[in-house]
């Protein structure tokens, strides 16, 4: 165990980072110095951990991941409203989902997002970057969902969006002309 915490350490501090792994931290030697020494009643990483109040925890969780401790919560999505949309439009940018995910240790523009299922095809569904697109198929309209995956490169959630393509009910009315 000394090891794997020598490891998280030297990987938080050192600027060598080991591609294509998790160590793409480069706190330096002070910040955690000064860490430590400010918390000398500290008597586990864990409590290092929680004493240091660095801005990239980000970077420093996935260090530290890559020896074997595991600080990392999994990103969340918090209330994704049902997507209400009319038949034989398209809606580029329907969802920005930076507006409903969360993550404790990374910033959002560090998560990324990916498509795992969609019910029916015919809603015509797809992701750019952090935006959910709509093309439902033409004069098409009933309902699918589309599951949504967000991962820090750690851990991963999923969440379900439920889409609506509504049916146009509209009548065209002509002038009657009577002689």
């Amino acid at each position: 165990m000394e090891g794997r915490v020598a490891g998280a350490l030297f990987d938080l501090m050192d600027s060598g980072n080991e591609v294509p792994w998790y160590d793409t931290a480069f706190w330096g030697f002070d910040p955690i110095m000064d860490s430590t020494i400010a918390g000398m009643d500290n008597s586990s990483f864990s409590d290092f951990w929680n004493d240091y109040q660095g801005t990239d925890k980000h970077n420093g969780v996935r260090a530290i991941y890559q020896n074997t401790i595991d600080y990392d919560q999994a990103p969340i999505f918090i209330g994704i409203p049902n997507q209400n949309m009319i038949q034989n439009l398209s809606y580029s940018h329907l969802l920005n989902l930076w507006n409903y995910s969360s993550d404790a240790e990374s910033p959002i523009a560090s998560l990324t997002y990916q498509i795992v299922y969609i019910s029916d095809s015919r809603c015509g569904i797809a992701l750019d970057s952090h935006w959910i697109n709509a093309s439902p198929q033409m004069n098409w309209h009933g309902n699918c969902y589309v599951d949504i995956q967000a991962s820090d490169s750690i851990k991963a959630t999923t969440a379900r969006i439920n889409l609506n393509v509504l049916q146009i009910n509209s009548r065209i009315f002509l002038p009657i002309i009577i002689k």
